[in-house]
């Protein structure tokens, strides 16, 4: 199969969450035992073992990289200065007194 030959590992489960079909690549990634992967194991089990091996990113590592994304965005959009300069077919943030049109 053209999916066994990939470097990326590739894990299938069905409609019940039962694993059907994984490659080589995906077992050593995350250092996996084939007869456990062999049992068609539901995904929620597949990521409790990857917990348990600290083979994904915590939870509140998670949060923690979301807020710090959210504070650099508040951060860059504060950076944000208006000259006053606002071009005819753009709308302009400053107060109606401070624009001066440029065509």
């Amino acid at each position: 199969m053209v999916l066994d030959q990939l470097a990326t590992g590739v894990a299938v489960f069905n409609i019940d969450r039962k694993l059907t079909f994984y490659n080589a690549a995906f077992r050593s990634l995350f250092e996996l035992d084939s007869g456990l992967l062999d049992q068609t194991p539901t995904d929620a089990a597949v990521l409790d073992i990857l917990r348990d091996k600290r083979k994904l990113p915590e939870e509140q590592n998670f949060r923690e990289w979301r807020q710090e994304l959210y504070e650099a965005y508040r951060r860059s959009r504060a950076e944000r200065t208006y000259t006053g300069i606002c071009r005819m077919d753009e709308p302009c943030a400053s107060s109606p007194r401070q624009i001066r049109k440029v065509a």
